[in-house]
């Protein structure tokens, strides 16, 4: 059996939620890989799938030894939520989709009224974009999570985030313009909402009023 269809098979088993039915109940391992289930006296890991009283399921991969969660990961439906524990760059992190994804309404009274009212927009400003968030290419590359499921399902493309950068530097109104995928909107969500500028923006050394930003963020 060949390493990729390995993989697929792990991931299958942990995030099996997304595109199928889900079985609550407790089993065990004796690899971290989780390819080969044995009692619970052989077990080195336990992976326990919880349905919550809210209707959303955690799924938690725990070293027995240690009592150490290496994984841990909340669903409502298919959508990420709660708080999530995930080895990235050999290092557990949390992770925080405890929030609600908006998406853009082009037809929404409001958004009408943010575009008469911004005066700036990322495309004219391009060539200044450096001065005024020269760390968020830098944040996002560090702090990015492409999930492996998404990785393995082929689920790819660009989600477009908008967001307005106000005279204080504060991130707000964040809405997702273009969608792919619920892992990969919420995720794309997850990074701008994380983001804050340690100045406020700048042009020519002259403080801005609030502008909007459209961002792409790509998975592949």
């Amino acid at each position: 059996m060949s390493k990729k269809i390995i993989y697929l098979s792990i991931l299958l088993l942990f995030q099996f939620n997304l595109f199928g039915q889900v079985i609550p109940g407790i089993t065990y391992y004796k690899n971290k890989k989780l390819t080969k289930q044995v009692s619970i006296k052989k077990a080195k890991w336990v992976k326990t799938v919880t349905i919550n009283s809210d209707s959303t399921t955690t799924f938690e991969l725990k070293k027995i030894k240690t009592n150490l969660i290496v994984r841990k990961e909340i669903y409502l439906a298919n959508v990420p939520t709660g708080i999530w524990i995930e080895e990235i760059n050999n290092k557990f992190v949390e992770i925080d989709y405890n929030f609600q994804l908006e998406y853009y309404d082009s037809t929404s009274s409001n958004e009408k009224k943010k575009k008469d009212t911004i005066k700036y927009d990322i495309k004219i400003i391009a060539n200044e974009a450096d001065k005024l968030y020269p760390s968020l290419v830098k944040f996002l590359e560090e702090n990015f999570f492409y999930h492996p499921y998404a990785k393995v399902k082929n689920i790819h493309g660009k989600v477009l985030v908008s967001f307005t950068i106000s005279t204080d530097g504060n991130i707000e109104n964040i809405k997702i313009k273009q969608k792919v995928n619920p892992l990969l909107d919420k995720e794309a969500f997850r990074l701008i909402r994380l983001y804050s500028m340690k100045n406020n923006p700048v042009i020519n050394s002259i403080p801005i009023q609030e502008f909007n930003v459209n961002m792409p963020i790509v998975f592949h």
